[in-house]
């Protein structure tokens, strides 16, 4: 077992939330200082986790699926690993696997901690991270080959929605 210390640690730091702010706040503040590099891996990990959470709370709602510790969240699959592998394979395609296999095991690390703290079962977390791999993987070839500039974000002021941001 990893033990309730390191659970809690992957719980709250691949919390798709928090990946998602830090996300667009990196996005943010590398287009200001002119870091186009890091301005396209984070406004492609913003994309890319914005559309993998999409999928995955609606594949949640879609098989309402019971969590094996019984609490009243949904189960299939896991959002934690879906976003941690999305990021993943954002950093893998986009700086190669020097940055890609320890954030592949971070990921894993993640899915792992899912399992150990009962709150997914290992085909959840199997799930989430084919999901988020998939997706990521999509995202960071279309924005590496020709649409760098280009990005799909969600918005949050009065209403929720999603914008398209261009990069200059």
């Amino acid at each position: 077992p990893l033990g309730k210390t390191v659970d809690d640690i992957l719980n709250i730091g691949t919390n798709p939330l928090l990946l998602g702010s830090v996300s667009l706040v990196t996005f943010a503040i590398a287009e200001l200082v002119g870091q186009k590099k890091v301005a396209v891996t984070a406004g492609t990990m913003l994309e890319a986790l914005f559309l993998t959470e999409t999928l995955t709370y609606g594949l949640k709602f879609a098989t309402q699926r019971s969590r094996p510790d019984g609490s009243d969240n949904l189960s299939f699959p896991s959002g934690h690993a879906s976003g941690a592998f999305a990021l993943a394979s954002v950093a893998t395609v986009l700086y190669g696997p020097w940055v890609g296999l320890p954030a592949y095991a971070l990921a894993s690390l993640t899915g792992l901690s899912r399992i150990d703290s009962n709150t997914h079962f290992a085909s959840d977390v199997a799930a989430g991270a084919v999901l988020g791999t998939l997706v990521g993987l999509g995202m960071a070839r279309f924005h590496k080959r020709e649409f760098s500039k280009w990005f799909v974000v969600p918005t949050a002021a009065d209403n929720a929605g999603v914008s398209f941001v261009y990069s200059f």
